[in-house]
């Protein structure tokens, strides 16, 4: 496998419903960022996830339809962008309709330092991106 391929990965639903595209970060980023990926559903299907705790805080940037997220106890939200922090159980995640999006898995530590907020504010919550910054140059350019 060459350097390229272990880098970079592309999975693709054999009835074309969705793509993954997949890509580790350069060496210098390392210790904050875990992985990139774009997202994108290309027919109108819910997809339903169950995402079992792990140690990174997954950001969003959603470009399509919204995806319903719910964390433990909480009753779940419709978000459009967000980020998840931490948290010791499970999260079920589902689009609404045609999702797109990129997604950036932090460490927490690259969290810290990129939202600067104290990692208990998101702890087992799912939060609006709007909510803990401004993000709306960075989401129409990633879009672009």
């Amino acid at each position: 496998m060459s350097g390229d391929e272990e880098m970079y990965r592309l999975d693709r639903c054999p009835q074309g419903r969705w793509e993954l595209a997949q890509m580790r970060p350069e060496a210098d980023l390392a210790g904050a960022v875990v992985r990139y990926a774009g997202y994108r559903e290309r027919r109108g299907w819910s997809i339903d996830n169950r995402e079992v705790a792990s140690p990174v805080v997954p950001v969003i940037i959603g470009f399509g339809d919204p995806f319903r997220v719910r964390m433990a106890a909480d009753r779940g939200n419709d978000h459009g962008s967000f980020v998840a922090g931490l948290y010791d159980g499970y999260a079920d995640v589902a689009s609404t309709g045609r999702a797109h999006c990129m997604q950036v898995d932090l460490t927490p530590l690259g969290a810290y330092r990129f939202f600067a907020l104290p990692m208990r504010e998101l702890a087992a919550r799912a939060v609006a991106l709007e909510d803990v910054g401004r993000f709306d140059e960075l989401r129409g350019r990633l879009h672009d």
